[in-house]
């Protein structure tokens, strides 16, 4: 997923369509860890959609000041949330249709 061979799974839990719990693991650098962390946070209370708009800058932002050579770790956190939240979508899509065909 990216260059540097790290990745940083994201796990969202929903409840009423607003993120309730969400956590992250991660096989890289301490700045991997610390972008999961602030894009885990970051998740709490939101709709999928509002966690779609959310940027790597937002991440950045809300650490601060962040060594110029490891803002791919934002850029990595944001496309694992994402994945995270398309991940959520298909399964209540799914979860819907199997709701029409045994209405």
């Amino acid at each position: 997923m990216t260059k540097f061979g790290e990745t940083i799974p994201i796990y969202l839990k929903f409840s009423d369509d607003r993120v309730v719990k969400a956590s992250y693991t991660t096989d890289g650098c301490a700045s991997s860890s610390l972008c999961g962390s602030f894009t885990a946070e970051l998740a709490h209370g939101r709709n999928p959609e509002e966690l779609l708009e959310l940027e790597p800058a937002d991440v950045l932002n809300k650490i601060g000041t962040f060594p110029e050579g490891e803002k791919h770790c934002a850029t990595l956190a944001i496309k694992a949330l994402q994945e995270a939240v398309n991940n959520y979508m298909i399964s209540v899509a799914g979860h819907n249709r199997q709701g029409e065909r045994s209405g």
